[in-house]
């Protein structure tokens, strides 16, 4: 598998950057170039937008690519999303966090499926369970990962849900609202993850969403990790799912936590349920089978 990193939002620190470089390499991954380190404003930009621009353009037109890696993420993303244009990755994105902005935008516009997924400079601190789940969703059997069993927070009268399989950080999608970057969550199954957000804020993003119709038929919401985002964060998803009739689980070890296992977008799939318990399954493939293994 060959991959082009790229590193647009935030700042790095190059020694993980080494140290998740040497797991694609053990992994028997090609890197085709190294990402740039550079000084941007007040340092928490990772470069200009003219500078972080090229380098996004040049790494979603590398035809040898396999697969489009972020680095870190951070901040940054969408200050560059209104400067894309005619611009179609020829890879899929892997990455979450800020990246998750970028993955939206272009499965918004091209319906270009992605791979929601540990940054480059965090493969190191994967566990082993979790980073065998990537190595299978690289190589094409994201369908024999097998997830940790859900939660499901309401009783539902069906036995299984199913939808297109969308992940994202909850402040990102938020901030997509109104733009051309903003997909469709309608018929989805939304894997949502955030970081250092109080409960008001939850309450009010989520809020923002379905005032604006964006949660207008959904099929589900899935929860990952809502790391340090103050007491009983998981009760504001509780209610205002309840108050918007839309199934809720949580339990899947997605976000800024370790492990943090992979989850295609834009792929179908389904929840198994089971009394309060549910299974995730991916139905559908965003890479080739056995590319990690290409001469």
């Amino acid at each position: 598998m060959k991959i082009i990193p790229f590193a647009v939002s935030s700042r790095f620190n190059e020694q993980q950057y080494e140290q998740g470089a040497q797991w694609l390499l053990q992994n028997r991954c090609e890197i085709l170039s190294n990402p740039i380190l550079r000084i941007g404003l007040e340092t928490y930009l990772n470069g200009s937008d003219e500078e972080r621009l090229r380098e996004l353009q040049r790494a979603c037109s590398e035809e040898r690519a396999d697969a489009i890696w972020a680095v870190r993420g951070g901040y940054g993303m969408t200050r560059l999303l209104p400067m894309l244009k005619d611009c179609e990755p020829v890879a899929p994105i892997v990455g979450f966090s800020d990246t998750t902005a970028l993955m939206m935008h272009f499965w918004a516009l091209h319906g270009l499926k992605s791979l929601h997924a540990p940054l480059i400079t965090q493969l190191s601190e994967e566990s082993a369970e979790s980073s065998q789940a990537l190595l299978l969703a690289l190589n094409g059997q994201a369908r024999d990962v097998a997830y940790p069993s859900l939660s499901l927070r309401k009783t539902y009268l069906k036995d299984r849900i199913r939808g297109t399989l969308l992940a994202a950080n909850l402040s990102m999608l938020v901030e997509l609202l109104g733009t051309r970057s903003m997909p469709s969550l309608c018929g989805t199954i939304l894997v949502l993850e955030d970081v250092g957000e109080k409960p008001y804020r939850l309450d009010r993003m989520l809020t923002h969403l379905w005032a604006a119709g964006a949660l207008k038929g959904i099929q589900a919401i899935v929860l990952g990790y809502l790391t340090d985002c103050g007491d009983e964060p998981f009760k504001v998803f509780e209610e205002r799912c309840q108050s918007f009739e839309i199934p809720l689980l949580t339990g899947l070890p997605v976000g800024h936590e370790q492990p943090n296992w992979p989850v295609p977008i834009g792929v179908e799939a389904e929840i198994q349920l089971q009394s309060h318990r549910g299974t995730l399954k991916v139905l559908e493939e965003v890479f080739p089978s056995r590319l990690l293994f290409r001469c």
